[in-house]
C-alpha cells in the first residue's frame, strides 16, 4: 500500500497556493504502511519538493498534509478525520467502504491483491484535480 500511496501522486495535481514547503504525507493512526512509507520517501521528491511523513494518533492532531492516510482503525470514523483534515487534501482510507463518505480513494482486496477504488466527487470536493490515467488503474470509479 505504500507505494501505491506514494505513486497516486504523479497523478494528482494540487492547486499552487498549496505547492510550499515540503509535500507532506500524513498518517492517521497505527498502520505497518507508516514504516514502508518513510523506507520509500527517503531522498524522494514531489514536484521538486522533499517529502515528510507526519504520524498522527488520533483525528484531533491532523495538521495540513497533501495526503492523509486514514489507518484501518480509524476508516470509521472518517467524518471526524475528515472535519479535521483541511481542504487540498487526499484522503486515503486503508479499506472498502468510505468512498460514501469524504475518501478519495480506498483500498480494496480483490482476488486476494490489493486494489484501489476512487470517488472523483470527493477529489473534486477537496480542491484537487485527478489524471484520467488513474481513473484506469482503478479497480472502482465513483463519480
Amino acid at each position: 500500500m505504500a507505494l501505491y500511496i506514494y505513486n497516486f501522486v504523479r497523478y494528482v495535481e494540487w492547486p499552487v497556493s498549496s505547492q510550499n514547503g515540503n509535500f507532506v504525507i500524513g498518517i492517521v493512526g497505527e498502520s505497518p504502511v507508516s514504516d514502508e512509507l518513510e523506507k520509500i520517501i527517503v531522498e524522494k521528491k514531489v514536484n521538486n519538493h522533499a517529502v515528510t511523513l507526519k504520524r498522527f494518533s488520533n483525528p484531533s492532531q491532523i495538521t495540513f498534509c497533501h495526503v492523509l492516510f486514514i489507518s484501518e482503525k480509524y476508516c470509521d470514523k472518517d467524518d471526524g478525520v475528515a472535519a479535521n483534515s483541511k481542504n487540498n487534501t487526499l484522503l486515503i482510507c486503508e479499506r472498502k467502504g468510505n468512498l460514501s463518505k469524504s475518501s478519495a480513494i480506498n483500498f480494496i482486496k480483490q482476488d486476494s491483491k490489493i486494489k484501489f477504488e476512487i470517488n472523483k466527487e470527493n477529489i473534486k470536493k477537496s480542491g484537487l484535480y485527478v489524471n484520467n490515467q488513474l481513473e484506469f488503474l482503478a479497480s472502482n470509479v465513483t463519480k
